[in-house]
């Protein structure tokens, strides 16, 4: 694991942590009210925390993901794209591998500091991919749930399956 990554899943682990204490599960109404907030506090604190690393011209959230593919690669590359022809994709469902397991954490008092980093660093892996690529995914069943033989661990095994290749996204050289 890259120390960029390890220290990246760290203060995510513990700005998530201290989210999910603030969160009032016993109050629906509030907690419908703060259903977008759940849903994309991951992502949107990621893409804040990279775009502070990024080079003043690639501050853009197509360029801070973990991985990137080939044809996603190519747009960026030109730094000429539609505004939804790239796609920010969560390789292992977030919501299924993440949210779901750290909120029930969360209601049970289990969602420690240590607890949270360990679901992140398994599960949270972002690529930048082109819509045909995620068009693909929807067909083959594979837009939010890894396929029926995945191991656990493979984190590109959705794309494999589709086909799609993925680069290491190397977001501080790659687009020089």
């Amino acid at each position: 694991m890259r120390e960029s990554r390890e220290e990246l899943m760290r203060v995510m682990a513990e700005k998530y942590a201290y989210f999910l204490q603030t969160l009032r599960f016993d109050d629906e109404v509030y907690m419908g009210g703060m259903r977008e907030a759940r849903s994309k506090f991951l992502a949107n604190l990621q893409i804040y925390i990279m775009n502070k690393q990024l080079p003043k011209k690639r501050k853009d959230w197509r360029y801070s993901s973990d991985y990137v593919s080939e044809r996603a690669l190519e747009c960026l590359m030109k730094g000429k794209w539609d505004s939804k022809e790239l796609q920010y994709d969560h390789m292992i469902p977030k919501s299924k591998y993440i949210k779901d397991v750290c909120e029930e954490a969360a209601m049970n008092g289990t969602a420690t500091f240590d607890f949270i980093y360990e679901v992140l660093v398994k599960y949270f892996w972002v690529a930048t991919i082109h819509k045909d690529e995620n068009d693909h995914l929807t067909k083959l069943g594979l837009k939010s749930k890894m396929p029926s033989d995945w191991d656990g661990n493979d984190i590109f095994a959705r794309y494999e399956s589709a086909g799609i290749v993925l680069l290491e996204n190397d977001r501080i050289n790659m687009y020089n």
